[in-house]
């Protein structure tokens, strides 16, 4: 079943890219799609032969499975909410839903690719949704859901505010500790860009660090990282900035890659629309093949 094509190599590419960016982007996609696929044959292959079949009742999902009797004849048995076997039977449902329409995409994308549309694989995710609710794997929620999850569910943070030091609100109701992370707390929410902040990393030799907000590119799905540096006038400041921008890197958090940071000194302002701009170019860059 595993008949995807490999990694690209260059003569698989189209012949003419345009730019580098559409090089770039394409060789992503493309292998992500790939990768897509090969965890999607990996489902249909460790999955049972049952298959599962879905009917509405007064408005209610109803699961059957249909399975072979002695005689070789087909036969539909209901299946219960609570039966173990039926979040495998989901899983290895929404993998051969999703197979052809991942095929689909690799071959347009090799063969046309002025025709592809990413959306099309996130409408067949919301529509796996639609029939599934909250039973649908986490691996085949659309990136709406997702998203939800993210912002929602908790995560570790710091929580510990120095006493004595004045803490500003959020339009999104979390406390900050300065005026510019407030000003850039409000901008991505009113960007709606989803956030996180000052969500725990760790560093090599185990090292905890609390990056000042991280983001989920809302179209990519793809992590980004804020510094919001603003005390750059205090050598202490920048000496421990320069520290900790060395130390990301070594756990793959780059600069022009996906940590991103914005300024403010004795002298020299926060500049909230370079930071709007930035965001706009990086955070909310949707996906254009």
């Amino acid at each position: 079943m595993n008949n995807y094509p490999n990694p690209t190599p260059a003569s698989e590419t189209p012949a003419d890219f345009g730019t580098t960016d559409f090089q770039s982007l394409y060789i992503e996609e493309l292998n992500l799609l790939r990768k897509q696929l090969k965890s999607i044959d990996n489902i249909i292959i460790r999955s049972p032969s049952e298959r599962l079949h879905v009917k509405r009742s007064n408005g209610h999902r109803v699961f059957y499975c249909a399975r072979e009797t002695e005689t070789g004849a087909k036969r539909d048995s209901y299946l219960r909410k609570n039966d173990p076997l039926l979040p495998i039977l989901i899983l290895k449902y929404c993998a051969e839903r999703m197979r052809p329409v991942i095929s689909r995409q690799i071959k347009t994308l090799m063969s046309e690719p002025n025709k592809y549309d990413p959306s099309v694989v996130e409408s067949e995710l919301v529509i796996l949704e639609n029939r599934f609710g909250e039973m649908i794997p986490d691996r085949f929620l659309s990136a709406a859901s997702r998203i939800k999850k993210w912002t929602s569910e908790p995560y570790p943070s710091n929580t510990r505010f120095d006493e004595g030091k004045k803490q500003f609100k959020t339009m999104k109701g979390d406390l900050v500790r300065s005026k510019i992370e407030m000003i850039t707390a409000d901008m991505l929410y009113s960007l709606s860009i989803p956030y996180r902040y000052e969500q725990q990393v760790t560093l090599l030799g185990g090292r905890i660090k609390y990056p000042d907000f991280t983001m989920m590119n809302p179209y990519t799905m793809k992590i980004f990282y804020l510094e919001v540096c603003g005390l750059m006038s205090k050598d202490w400041y920048v000496d421990d900035l320069l520290e900790k921008i060395v130390a990301y890197s070594k756990i793959g958090i780059c600069q022009g890659k996906n940590l991103l940071l914005a300024f403010e000194s004795d002298n020299i302002a926060f500049d909230t629309e370079c930071v709007r701009e930035m965001l706009t170019e990086t955070v909310l860059k949707k996906k254009h093949i």
